[in-house]
Formats: C-alpha cells, sequence, structure tokens
C-alpha cells in the first residue's frame, strides 16, 4: 500500500471529506504513512478532528515551526508550503500517491524536498467507492430531502393555473425563483443545502444547465435538477 497525501478543504474536496469526517472550510494535508492516518489542521481544528473518533491522528502547524517562520518575516503563503513540506518529511514520506486535483504548487515543493510524488486517479475513485456507515447514512439523508424538495415543486405545480398567458398559484404568478424557493425550503427542512438548483421552463429547458427564471406559461416544458448537499456527512 503506498503512502497517500490528500490536500483541500473537506467541503469542496471528496477526497479529504472521505477520509477526515469533520467539515473544515480551510485547506487541510492528509498524510498516510505505511498505515498510519496524520492530518496537518489549523491549531483550533484539532480538538474537532480527535472528537471525530475516526482514527486520525491531528497535527497542529505549531509543530513544524509555524509561528518561528512567521517571526522570521516569511510571508504567509511560503510559511503553509514550508510547513506541509516539514510535515511530509518528518513523518517519513519519501514517495507517495496523490488525487488528480493535488496542487501543483505543493507538489513541485515537496519532489525538491526530495518527495516523489505521483498522481493515481484510479486508486483514488476506488478509495471512495467504499462507503463507511456515516456516509452510506448521509446518501440516505440527502436522497430524502431531494425527495422532499422534489415534491415541493411538484405541489405548486399541481396547484397552478393558467392566467392570460402564464402559471398562476395564490394570485401570483409561477416563476422558476418561486419554484427554486419552496425546493430550498424543503432541503433546509431535512438539514440539507443546494448551492445550485435548475428550475427552467420553455425554450430556457433546451440550454444545457441554464438556471432558469421568468414566470411559467401552460402546457410548456419545465426542467428541474436538484443537486443537495447534506452539510452534517458532506
Amino acid at each position: 500500500m503506498p503512502d497517500v497525501l490528500i490536500y483541500g478543504d473537506t467541503i469542496r474536496s471528496p477526497e479529504a471529506r472521505h477520509e477526515v469526517p469533520v467539515a473544515i472550510p480551510d485547506p487541510i494535508l492528509y498524510i498516510e504513512r505505511d498505515g498510519q492516518r496524520h492530518v496537518l489542521v489549523g491549531s483550533f481544528e484539532v480538538p474537532r478532528v480527535e472528537a471525530a473518533n475516526a482514527g486520525l491522528t491531528p497535527h497542529a502547524p505549531e509543530e513544524y515551526g509555524l509561528d518561528e517562520l512567521l517571526a522570521q518575516g516569511m510571508p504567509r503563503p511560503e510559511v503553509w508550503l514550508e510547513v506541509e513540506v516539514r510535515a511530509v518529511k518528518q513523518l517519513g514520506v519519501s514517495e507517495a500517491v496523490v488525487p488528480p486535483g493535488f496542487p501543483l504548487l505543493l507538489a513541485d515543493r515537496l519532489r525538491s524536498a526530495g518527495v516523489d510524488v505521483r498522481p493515481e486517479r484510479e486508486l483514488f475513485a476506488q478509495r471512495r467507492r467504499v462507503k463507511n456507515e456515516a456516509e452510506l447514512a448521509g446518501i440516505r439523508n440527502a436522497q430524502r430531502a431531494t425527495e422532499a424538495g422534489a415534491r415541493a415543486g411538484a405541489e405548486l405545480l399541481r396547484r397552478a393555473e393558467a392566467d392570460g398567458g402564464v402559471l398562476v398559484v395564490d394570485g401570483e404568478p409561477l416563476t422558476c425563483e418561486r419554484i427554486k424557493l419552496a425546493v430550498v425550503a424543503a432541503l433546509t427542512a431535512h438539514d440539507c443545502t443546494a448551492d445550485v438548483i435548475i428550475v427552467s421552463h420553455g425554450a430556457q429547458t433546451a440550454i444545457g444547465h441554464e438556471m432558469g427564471a421568468g414566470p411559467s406559461a401552460p402546457a410548456e416544458p419545465i426542467v428541474g435538477d436538484i443537486l443537495p448537499r447534506l452539510p452534517a456527512s458532506g
């Protein structure tokens, strides 16, 4: 089993969230050495990682000279690169596989320090295909939220009546924006969020990923696409 490095925040990086089941908005560095799982995180994130009880050893950047490097006047981005390289080296990693989205700047800095880094797309795809119980529960919860959102939008459409060339509900035009608000409310009630919700109508539906806007007319197509996220599990 090769050593593994993953860099990214656990909200947007699926590879990082798969290993670190805590919502951390700042980038972390996951280091897997001989099967031992470490993670470099901000010092205030250490207790949260410990509380997750996920078999991870958290490390704060102060362990690797953060304060001293800052005191020397080194620019903060350079400080973090140096801290990350020190962590990798001190944990004994000399070669590692990384996801395809691993930052080039960090990869170059590691290679300059003698650490062989190579991307392995399929390896990380296979790792993520193996779901733990928390991930499976999250998938089920997100699916229930999605179905609730779809029902909320469908209910508005059922109640709609034609009036002067547009659909109307409770005396107000039924717009794409109004349907989206109903969907978002249903997702929120199920502890889900959605950065993107598509509700388009008419000619808009022929445009790929058109978000949709405006009032719907009778007998025209409407496309809905709900992309939920359950923050508790990612």
